[in-house]
């Protein structure tokens, strides 16, 4: 046999690369009134590899009467259809009798068994259907000499899959799922008893430099056995074994998905369709007594178990650490609280472990995690206000989160904690918006027939001063150290900029003014606000629309100012 290194054989892995060439590559441009050209080019090129083997392995020993085919049958260059249909499924003997894949013999057998496959696929692609078949059972008679091993196993399983397409096409369900069961079955054992990266057919004619690497020849495996188990996805289904027609559906798509090698849109019907068998199949979205009946039994159990547990640590003396865990475990319950009773009593056993925690990370030495349980403290005051209905108390909720953080949050150095400090900022300025809805609600519902006085009032615009101050604070610390706008924002702070420049709009708006001059000056500054919002591209329209109604309101306004002033 020539070696790999020679001439002779360098121009069969030329001949070979150019056929596969043909066959992928130029077949696709062929034109409508010879679309096979390419194809047939790719023929006689198999044609001549197959002579050049035969010339190449003559002379070695072997008896070669019958490896083109018995009976009739004339390997690469007959026509013949076989009278019945052939059947399939001697796996035993595949694994346990024959040549070794590796010697020799058996090496020649692989690479002519390749060829004829190469030749069965041209015919199918050309719609040459019987001669396709013959050089299918060529391949499949050549590789009944040898042994399943790392050097044939691919082989083995693309000669099935090939015979199962072409039998289930002719309406032979049975005779398809013959073929297809058996490469399925010789995968698994494979994969089971040896499991290595098995010699893929294009390395039969490839020189030593472009051999697949490991990782390759696993992927192209792994693929053909996945064509197999479509295959009997759909001869399973033909049968009218839909259930189990699901199931290969699904590890079909699974394993797609894990090879990354699929059509998202033809992939996603696939599943669509799968899903639908199984919501019928299921009854999904439907009332299911039985099942109702099996989680109350689970639950049972689960509670019988429990005591048992209980039972069994008062048996071996640790029944007091049982009940110190139970005991913890009963203070906070796993149920979402339904009034401000149950809110209070999960708040003050938060508030208990955070007051820990705080005595421990003190500012000094600590102040992030201290600072973080602060905002975790101003939490657990927000979460327990929205159970309150008392507008004045929760109001004073809100309160005691301004007195823990405003300090905090003034006396951090921005060069250091900038970051922490525009957490805090924000916090801020959001609760006393809050306070300040809440003072005008409870002002209103107190008189709602006369007009506020000037204390409610001066409250109202503190509170309105104070959220304003603080979103302005958020919005400066954006800027560069000379107080520069920044022309583009990061995406991480880009809506709580655009979120704090609305507010500050919407503030400014909200201001009680009885002096012309003052209300024209907040309208002023609402005007310029939501003007810089107009430059950014998100809620550009609303931002434009303010921009352009504010000035009327204002020259309305001015012109109500004596001149004088």
């Amino acid at each position: 046999m020539a070696t790999v290194s020679s001439d002779e054989w360098r121009a069969i892995c030329d001949k070979f690369t150019n056929a596969q060439n043909l066959t992928v590559v130029e077949s696709q441009n062929d034109p409508d009134n010879d679309p096979f050209r390419s194809k047939y080019k790719a023929r006689e090129l198999l044609r001549e590899i197959y002579c050049s083997l035969k010339s190449f392995e003559a002379g070695e020993g072997e008896e070669e009467t019958g490896e083109s085919g018995e009976t009739g049958e004339t390997g690469e260059s007959g026509e013949q259809l076989p009278v019945e249909a052939p059947v399939d499924g001697q796996t035993e003997e595949a694994f346990s009798q024959g040549f070794c894949g590796d010697s020799p013999a058996g090496l020649r057998a692989a690479k002519l068994g390749a060829v004829e496959y190469y030749l069965g696929v041209n015919h199918v692609d050309t719609e040459e259907l019987s001669a396709g078949q013959e050089h299918l059972m060529t391949c499949m008679k050549l590789l009944g000499k040898c042994r399943v091993s790392s050097e044939n196993v691919s082989l083995f399983i693309h000669a099935r899959n090939q015979l199962g397409i072409l039998w289930a096409g002719r309406d032979e369900t049975e005779t398809a799922q013959g073929f297809l069961e058996t490469a399925e079955s010789i995968y698994q054992r494979y994969m089971k008893e040896d499991g290595s990266p098995p010699t893929d057919m294009a390395d039969y004619f490839s020189t030593e430099e472009n051999q697949l690497t490991h990782q390759e020849r696993t992927k192209r495996f792994e693929l053909a056995y996945t064509h197999t188990m479509y295959y009997l996805a759909q001869v399973y289904k033909n049968l009218g074994e839909t259930e189990r027609a699901a199931i290969y559906c699904h590890s079909t798509l699974q394993r797609q998905l894990k090879l990354n090698q699929f059509s998202p849109m033809e992939w996603a019907l696939n599943a669509a369709t799968l899903s639908q068998y199984y919501i019928t199949k299921d009854s999904i979205g439907e009332l299911d007594t039985d099942r109702q009946e099996e989680m109350k039994r689970g639950r049972r159990l689960e509670e019988e178990e429990e005591e048992k547990e209980r039972k069994s640590a008062m048996l071996f003396g640790s029944e007091d650490t049982f009940d110190s865990i139970a005991s913890l475990e009963e203070k906070v319950r796993c149920l979402l609280p339904m009034d401000f009773t149950e809110a209070r009593a999960i708040f003050l056993v938060g508030q208990h472990y955070v007051t820990q925690a705080k005595e421990y990370f003190q500012m000094d030495g600590y102040v992030t995690d201290h600072i973080e349980i602060l905002q975790d403290h101003s939490s657990l005051f927000r979460s327990l206000a929205f159970y309150e209905e008392d507008l004045d108390r929760r109001c004073k909720m809100h309160k005691r989160r301004v007195d823990m953080m405003e300090p905090v949050c003034m006396e951090l150095n921005s060069k250091y904690y900038l970051m922490i400090r525009r957490q805090m900022m924000f916090e801020l300025a959001e609760t006393y918006n809050e306070m300040m809805d809440l003072k005008l609600t409870l002002a209103n519902r107190q008189d709602e027939t006369e007009s506020l006085d000037n204390h409610t009032i001066k409250k109202f615009n503190n509170l309105c001063s104070a959220s304003a101050k603080y979103f302005q604070m958020f919005l400066d610390s954006l800027c560069s150290p000379e107080g520069k706008q920044p022309e583009h924002l990061e995406e991480e702070v880009l809506r709580p900029a655009l979120v704090a420049r609305f507010r500050v709009a919407r503030l400014y708006s909200r201001l009680i003014c009885t002096s012309p001059p003052v209300r024209w000056k907040t309208l002023t500054s609402r005007w310029n606000t939501t003007k810089a919002v107009a430059t950014v591209e998100t809620e550009l329209e609303l931002s434009r629309e303010m921009v352009g109604l504010l000035p009327l309101k204002i020259n309305r306004i001015k012109a109500k100012i004596p001149a004088n002033n």
